[in-house]
């Protein structure tokens, strides 16, 4: 005599998680069709050195025989190379904002799973509107 058996696996989030996922996808659907981007933080990037390291770099250019001016937070920032890093940066940041602006936000695919999900709560939020109210 043989036994059989048979599993069921199913992949989805346990029942206490499920209205939070719902709710966390309808609000992603709506900051998705509001348009707004990510703005990157364009402020600077590093602190200035510390008296320390600025006495160390002194130190370090005065053993080479060096004889200009020493080296502080404000010749560094003001370096001529700088300026121009600075200057590359901006243009660079200044192209990707345009290609942000005609990129897809989301994969089409994708946005059209979300679009149906976000469906399919609306419908779920009606049905149980109209059955509350008998």
């Amino acid at each position: 005599m043989s036994k059989t058996s048979k599993t069921t696996q199913e992949n989805k989030p346990p029942k206490w998680a499920e209205p939070l996922l719902k709710e966390a996808a309808a609000e992603g659907m709506d900051l998705y069709k509001s348009g707004n981007g990510y703005n990157p933080y364009t402020g600077p990037t590093r602190a200035g050195f510390s008296d320390a390291s600025l006495g160390g770099m002194n130190n370090a250019l005065a053993a080479t025989g060096y004889t200009g001016p020493s080296v502080t937070n404000q010749t560094w920032q003001n370096n001529p190379a700088i300026a121009q890093a600075r200057q590359v940066i901006e243009q660079l940041k200044a192209k990707r904002a345009t290609a942000q602006q005609r990129a897809p936000r989301v994969d089409p695919e994708y946005a059209s799973r979300l679009q149906a999900l976000e469906d399919r709560l609306a419908k779920e939020k009606s049905t149980r509107r109209t059955a509350g109210n008998h």
